[in-house]
């Protein structure tokens, strides 16, 4: 089997985990041997004109290598972005191949013009892959396709990120708080850091560590926020690590904050990498953290945007006793075990085959 990959997100040397889990997926057909050829823009360009000119190179690739035909399935991950090569081709020429499209989030709940063009190649693919079963009734109320599957994003690799070499519970007085995420709009960078200024203010939770994993393009906000909440000396900024690096950070949290209000947050694999290292997750009651996230069980739930009642969440995780805050441990790592890469791309690979078989006969 022979598959032509497109993505819009890619991984590069500065940007090692932008759409890391295209690049898992990637890896892992070309661990089963499969014949794999893929387009990409590699990394983030915030400078637009710069932007612009990678996007005109990499659509010109994706038709060039549409026109190719030398695959059996096209595989296009972010919708709208990815899509819009296929879309004008087949305006021009019928295409017979299965095309499967892996939605991620915002790239199928975008109303542009862009997203205009490519509905039509998006509501007619042979399969529509979806993170969980929160988007799944997203994209199947908004496209009407029944070929949808369900699978989470490449899954976790949980030969390394894993508890192994972890205290678990720390012995020390410090709380230790974590955030692995992009500081950018909608991700709740925002929400976390009033939390915390309400803990060292109202709570006089003055022991509070934050370590933040990422960057983005409202990261002069967050420095600047941390500024005028005077809470710089709680907040330790790492900006971005490596994906084979970030199992040390989360084994050295105590609990990790998903604070994300994205309508379109539709997984959120960070939250599941945190529980696989054994650190159980307080995240925002919205979207894909929902599935995975049970209140009281694997960590807590908060209202989205609420930083006062994340900051009780936070209270209340810090007021447990060492055996309940086992069992969240414990339940935590049971749920991440559920994300199992090895599972998960083994089920999205044979889903992939039957999709040609039945295509083609």
């Amino acid at each position: 089997m022979r598959i032509l990959v497109l993505s819009n997100m890619y991984p590069s040397k500065k940007y090692p985990n932008y759409g890391v889990f295209v690049k898992n997926f990637v890896e892992k057909l070309l661990d089963e041997n499969i014949n794999i050829n893929i387009v990409c823009i590699k990394g983030r360009e915030n400078i637009k004109i710069k932007k612009i000119c990678k996007y005109f190179i990499f659509i010109f690739k994706s038709i060039f290598c549409i026109l190719r035909n030398n695959y059996d399935v096209i595989y296009i991950h972010y919708a709208e972005h990815s899509v819009f090569p296929l879309a004008l081709i087949k305006v021009f020429y019928k295409i017979k191949k299965p095309i499967i499209i892996n939605a991620h989030g915002d790239d199928v709940l975008s109303n542009s013009r862009v997203s205009k063009i490519v509905y039509s190649t998006i509501q007619n693919a042979s399969l529509i892959v979806v993170p969980s079963k929160y988007f799944y009734n997203i994209v199947l109320k908004k496209y009407s396709n029944p070929n949808i599957f369900i699978s989470p994003s490449g899954g976790i690799n949980l030969k390394i990120f894993n508890s192994k070499n972890s205290n678990l519970i720390s012995n020390d007085n410090i709380i230790k708080l974590g955030y692995v995420s992009r500081i950018d709009h909608g991700k709740g960078w925002d929400v976390l850091l009033k939390a915390i200024h309400v803990l060292v203010t109202k709570y006089n939770m003055i022991n509070i560590k934050l370590t933040v994993i990422g960057c983005g393009n409202e990261e002069k906000d967050f420095l600047n926020m941390i500024d005028n909440l005077k809470i710089n000396k709680y907040i330790y900024f790492l900006g971005v690590k490596k994906q084979n690096d970030l199992p040390e950070y989360y084994r050295n949290m105590d609990i990790f904050v998903f604070p994300s209000y994205r309508a379109g947050e539709s997984l959120g694999l960070v939250g599941l990498e945190a529980m696989a290292c054994g650190v159980p997750v307080i995240g925002s009651k919205i979207g894909g953290i929902e599935t995975y996230l049970i209140d009281n069980y694997n960590g807590f739930l908060f209202e989205p945007e609420d930083y006062n009642d994340l900051a009780l969440k936070i209270v209340k995780f810090i007021k447990l006793d060492n055996i309940q805050k086992k069992i969240l441990i414990k339940n935590s790592i049971n749920t991440s075990k559920m994300y199992d890469k090895e599972i998960v791309n083994k089920k999205l690979i044979h889903k992939i085959k039957n999709i040609c078989e039945n295509f083609y006969g």
